[in-house]
């Protein structure tokens, strides 16, 4: 811990940046593999099974966002605990987060599998696209405490530095994943021929909850292992409402503004399922190569988070704007890099993840392919936006940016092409590219003109 803590205060910039994202991209490239591998075997199947997995994922996560708000405020408390050499206060809050951690995770898998079949209805899920989209989403939310609980022990490891760690446990849990899904998705395990469980859509939700159970198991024993400064110690615990309403007020715009770009892409998938099958199969796949295109990016914000909270928490503001500077201009040419590479190979691409993808499928992919390449870079710099604000506590503008990107300017811009213009699915990608263009500028008005290292300043209280 001492060790990363000295790097990121006062070592290398560049060094620091790599050092806590590198980890953190794997980790995130790991967490992705999670939803590719699903598709990759499902997509044997059929386009329907395929669909199905990609038609539920803004109901993962909306659900997933509540526990990611909980990570998003553990690891800017703690880490300007640690910036402030505070070890003992940030050991009460690492109590208090798990305490959070396992009500939220427990009240919102009831939730979620209660609202399943209703949320996939709204959605516009019919037929045998409802069928399997209940069937493995409903599933998945037995997990959800395994998810939750973890994220609470990945913003430990992450507030010191010690992203290795969550790697380490990311990748095992990530094979044990692509090993039992063929197993448990077909009677017979292709190109092995051994005899597999059959099931499917299902199958492949099962195999995830187990791997995110070991996840959630490894996660807590490593933490065990390399936190030993800050770990939970409930001996004399008493609970400090403060605590938990500053773990609230830190996380919950967090949470509200993924939720609410979570509704937003619910909605959006209900626009896209509008124009057929093959266009939200289209949408699906290309989302998921630039998902992980986009891992540097999101592993670079979330290594910005810690640095910045650590170099704020030790007044250090010039040194925190600097990381943020160069962990920007990293991003964004790794984002270049990526949008240029899936044009020239999307045909290629394409083909890896559909076995017989029909040509109208084909042409909405390469389409949505060629924004992409513009959309990249501006998802690149939105991500280390969002890393330097959640460092800083600045939530509100991390909910800003997220939730009007999608209800502020995507969506109703959708709407407005869908019923006014002739412009057909094209406007989906238009209203994408400039939906991301708007709000990173926002970001950088906000980011110029804001003093964003200041807490965010609590309501003013009415007289008594």
């Amino acid at each position: 811990m001492e060790k990363n803590r000295t790097l990121i205060l006062s070592g290398s910039l560049y060094r620091a940046i790599f050092t806590v994202s590198v980890p953190l991209i794997i980790n995130n490239l790991i967490q992705q593999l999670y939803n590719v591998a699903d598709g990759v075997w499902l997509g044997q199947l059929g386009t329907t099974e395929f669909a199905a997995t990609a038609f539920v994922f803004p109901i993962t996560f909306l659900f997933t966002s509540l526990g990611f708000g909980l990570s998003i405020a553990g690891v800017s408390i703690l880490s300007q605990l640690i910036g402030a050499g505070k070890p003992e206060e940030a050991k009460e809050y690492a109590n208090h987060l798990l305490i959070v951690g396992v009500t939220v995770g427990f009240l919102f898998a009831a939730l979620g599998y209660a609202l399943t079949p209703t949320l996939v209805g709204l959605m516009g899920g019919a037929d045998d696209l409802y069928m399997h989209s209940v069937t493995y989403m409903r599933i998945l939310f037995l997990g959800y405490p395994f998810v939750v609980i973890y994220f609470v022990f990945q913003s430990m490891m992450n507030a010191e530095g010690s992203t290795k760690s969550i790697t380490l446990v990311s990748g095992v849990s990530m094979i044990v994943n692509i090993i039992l899904d063929p197993i448990f998705i077909f009677d017979v395990v292709p190109k092995f021929g051994v005899k597999g469980l059959g099931l499917g859509v299902a199958g492949a939700a099962y195999a995830t909850i187990l791997s995110q159970a070991l996840m959630m198991v490894g996660g807590f024993f490593l933490l065990r292992v390399t936190a030993k400064e800050i770990f939970f110690d409930f001996r004399g615990f008493r609970p400090n409402f403060a605590m938990f309403q500053k773990i609230l007020r830190v996380g919950l715009p967090s949470a509200v503004g993924n939720s609410g770009s979570a509704l937003g892409f619910l909605v959006l998938n209900a626009f896209i399922a509008r124009y057929g099958t093959d266009t939200l199969a289209a949408y699906a796949m290309v989302n998921r190569i630039t998902g992980l295109i986009m891992m540097p990016s999101m592993g670079f914000g979330g290594g910005l988070t810690s640095i910045v909270g650590q170099n704020l928490g030790a007044g250090q503001k010039e040194r925190a704007k600097d990381a943020f500077r160069r962990a920007l201009m990293l991003s964004v040419a790794l984002g270049v890099v990526g949008g240029v590479y899936l044009y020239l190979d999307r045909v290629a691409i394409l083909h890896f993840f559909i076995k017989n993808p029909s040509g109208s499928m084909v042409s909405d992919a390469f389409v949505y392919i060629g924004y992409s390449v513009a959309i990249l870079p501006l998802m690149s710099a939105f991500n280390a936006l969002m890393g330097v604000f959640n460092g800083s506590g600045r939530t509100d503008y991390s909910m800003r940016m997220t939730v009007g990107r999608l209800w502020v300017i995507r969506l109703p811009m959708i709407f407005a092409f869908q019923h006014f213009t002739d412009l057909g699915a094209n406007g989906i990608w238009i209203s994408m590219l400039l939906s991301n263009l708007l709000t990173v500028l926002y970001g950088f008005i906000v980011y110029k003109t804001v003093d964003w290292t200041q807490p965010r300043p609590k309501k003013a209280q009415a007289p008594s």
